[in-house]
């Protein structure tokens, strides 16, 4: 099931798009055009921190909140990676700007990352779409967005209301399918599985399936209730 933002108000403190690319592969150096803000992202890094029991997802709709690992709060940007209760931390995440609330950091991701083993980071994108992926994801974007639909009477504001900018036409959908998969109440493990996937098409099948699953129990728990108003 599609769970509630936690602020469904706050706004990007910081936005930077993930690259699905499908056009013509570009030269080297419009690819190093393309590859500064990111980099210059990197830069800001200063610290990397925990977050235990959550998987971030870029494009959320909501920020995520952790707390400061100082007497001085951070400026610029962090890393989020999962802490399980059990385990090692996740080693692909997200940079995240900003925004210090006193003692707790409000959190807004940005792009996916994969900590180094010297402590360095590294850009985790989705794979160049071909022309027939292309149509796979776009179709797969529509059908999902219409199964959210059949959803949103479970929730109050609706869940599509916070993706509105991601619907199709408008958002690329690998953007789409990580905004949704922050969204949606699934296992830990199953989410940092579709955060470290790189195919858009893999990762909206897998969505799809669940959502199926959530609509499914919905259906059968309003069947229910009007039987038993039925006796």
């Amino acid at each position: 099931m599609p769970r509630l933002p936690q602020n469904s108000a706050a706004q990007p403190l910081w936005t930077i798009s993930e690259v699905v690319d499908t056009r013509p592969q570009p030269t080297p150096s419009s690819l190093i055009e393309e590859r500064r803000p990111m980099t210059k992202l990197l830069h800001s890094v200063v610290v990397s921190l925990p977050l235990a029991g959550v998987v971030p997802f870029p494009h959320c709709p909501y920020p995520y909140l952790a707390m400061a690992p100082g007497a001085a709060a951070p400026t610029g940007a962090v890393a989020l990676f999962h802490q399980p209760a059990y385990g090692p931390r996740a080693q692909v995440g997200v940079v995240a700007a900003v925004h210090p609330q006193g003692d707790v950091l409000e959190c807004q991701a940005v792009a996916r990352v994969r900590a180094r083993e010297d402590g360095g980071l590294d850009p985790v994108r989705d794979a160049p779409l071909s022309a027939a992926d292309a149509a796979v994801a776009d179709r797969l974007h529509a059908e999902l967005w219409q199964l959210l639909g059949e959803l949103e009477p479970a929730a109050s504001p609706e869940p599509a209301h916070t993706l509105a900018a991601l619907q199709p036409g408008v958002g690329s959908a690998s953007e789409f399918s990580l905004a949704l998969a922050a969204v949606c109440e699934l296992e830990p493990y199953e989410e940092q599985r579709m955060l470290e996937m790189v195919s858009t098409v893999d990762r909206l099948v897998l969505l799809k399936e669940r959502l199926r699953e959530a609509a499914g129990i919905l259906f059968a728990r309003r069947a229910l209730a009007r039987l038993q108003l039925a006796w």
